[in-house]
């Protein structure tokens, strides 16, 4: 009988699981998130657009001419993409929650 740890069905193994093996950790290694980290994660990733977005204002400041339903301005070609952008969410915004509504509604009516 010999001293090898590596037993052919497992039985000498450490108290990990098999499913943390596969996936290259052990449950010491392991972290817990927290809200507060997920803040911060979100804190950094909000400031890291902040600054491409300067960035991209700043590369973008030509003025354009701008025409909507008759009015008619200038503005830095930078805001003008992002008004649109905006404009653009907030159409996707405004469908999304009426779907999400019917579904509710939906819903509601097949529980009754």
């Amino acid at each position: 009988m010999t001293s090898d740890s590596t037993d052919p069905a497992g039985r000498d193994r450490p108290s990990e699981s098999r499913g943390d093996v596969r996936e290259g950790r052990t449950q010491s290694s392991s972290t817990s998130h927290s809200r507060s980290g997920a803040v911060w994660v979100a804190v950094i990733s909000a400031l890291i657009l902040l600054v491409l977005l300067i960035v991209f204002f700043l590369q973008n400041d030509v003025p354009v001419l701008v025409t909507f339903f008759g009015f008619e301005g200038s503005i830095a070609l930078g805001l003008a993409l992002l008004i649109a952008a905006v404009g653009g969410g907030i159409v996707v915004a405004l469908v999304g929650a009426i779907r999400i509504i019917k579904l509710r509604a939906a819903t509601r009516k097949s529980r009754k």
